[in-house]
């Protein structure tokens, strides 16, 4: 008889005591063997006597600094293969869910091995609507079919989808022998599940969400216009998403990018548009064995 699959959920947090009650107390799965690991990227607020306090159950790894996104998440997959885990669930600090939604997943995906990335959908924190950056992902061209199905009312239970963001991602961990690891540490926040999803569809494996499943993402929804240097934050890790897509030649990668430096000069930013355009000519080498390591 083949024994029930096993979970470790990872949970990256960084001053969290906003939203981290909500997010544990939420993730109820009664059906599952699941471990939840939280891995503290160097907390200055009360996120760890918080858990410690009301959710004793929850294994704690404090790195003691903040390492990032991609290598906090690492961490805790190392930590899962010594528990022997199937699946990883990587789950958001700001984050609420709604019982067995891994469990769900899980059964999806033993029933999809295809996939090597399930999502739930992703609702904002009222649950009035989806979440601003998640509805960019179910169009037309994105995911193919999602709209017009949903509105006629002939939902199927999973869809694929180019990218979803690593929110709530359930994850094969028999995937993870394929794609060399979960994320590349040349990123260090944000960028990274991109990338790791477009390794994903380089080895053939697929990327998918589940409707009838939902998750609220609690971020702060942004408006107006992006501080400068939160704009130049964006174009770097744009531009390294961009060079480390394995699915693209390294000419093609370039060509990418110098597009990019030319929307800049057009712009008149001048020195971002330098800056992206020699990126790829001075750091071919550290991208070159990047890709590598990738492939």
């Amino acid at each position: 008889m083949k024994t029930a699959p096993k979970v470790c959920c990872i949970i990256v947090t960084y001053n969290a005591e906003r939203w981290i009650v909500d997010c544990l107390s939420t993730l109820r799965e009664p059906n599952l063997d699941m471990a939840i690991l939280l891995i503290d990227n160097g907390s200055t607020d009360d996120t760890l006597e918080i858990v410690r306090t009301q959710f004793p159950q929850v294994q704690i790894i404090e790195t003691g600094e903040n390492l990032g996104f991609a290598r906090a998440n690492n961490l805790g997959h190392e930590h899962a293969k010594k528990l022997g885990a199937d699946y990883l669930y990587l789950l958001n600090q700001d984050t609420k869910s709604y019982p067995n939604t891994v469990f769900n997943l899980v059964q999806m995906a033993e029933k999809y091995p295809e996939f090597a990335i399930l999502s739930p959908m992703h609702l904002n924190e009222k649950g009035d609507a989806f979440d601003s950056k998640f509805e960019a992902y179910i169009d037309a061209k994105k995911c193919p079919n999602y709209i017009s199905d949903a509105s006629l009312g002939t939902l199927k239970e999973i869809y694929t989808i180019d990218f979803v963001n690593a929110a709530a991602w359930l994850v094969a961990v028999s995937a993870l022998e394929k794609t060399h690891g979960l994320f590349s540490e040349v990123f260090y926040h944000y960028g990274e599940d991109r990338n790791f999803v477009q390794r994903v569809q380089y080895f053939g494996l697929k990327v998918g969400i589940v409707p009838s499943l939902k998750i609220h993402h609690c971020r702060d929804e942004r408006s107006g216009a992006f501080s400068p240097a939160f704009e130049r934050k964006k174009l770097k890790i744009k531009s390294l998403v961009l060079m480390h897509n394995i699915n693209q030649s390294y000419g093609q990668c370039t060509f990418q990018v110098w597009k990019e430096a030319l929307m800049q000069w057009v712009k008149l930013n001048i020195w971002q548009g330098l800056k992206l355009f020699f990126y790829p000519i001075f750091s071919a080498s550290k991208i070159l064995s990047a890709r590598k390591e990738m492939k």
